[in-house]
């Protein structure tokens, strides 16, 4: 896709939208910026191979915890702090 066809989609998604909460997020990206490191980058290799590992252990469901099952967990944890 060329620049001027991004543009142009982006000015047609902008123009149908009536979300003002999007639209005024997006204007706040678009003058704020965008960072143009990656936080990638910033991470060691030992970072990066922990990342990767994690990755590969998603793609098992066997090694996954269920959403539902983490936030019973969080649940129970938080009555502990009263």
């Amino acid at each position: 896709m060329s620049k001027h066809e991004i543009k142009e989609r982006l000015v047609n998604i902008i123009g149908s939208s009536d979300d003002e909460d999007w639209l005024d997020w997006l204007l706040l990206m678009a003058e704020s910026g965008i960072p143009k490191k990656d936080f990638w980058d910033e991470l060691t290799p030992a970072q990066q191979e922990r990342v990767n590992q994690s990755w590969e252990q998603s793609k098992d469901p066997a090694k996954c915890t269920p959403h539902s099952d983490t936030m019973k967990k969080f649940e129970e944890w938080k009555k502990t702090l009263k």
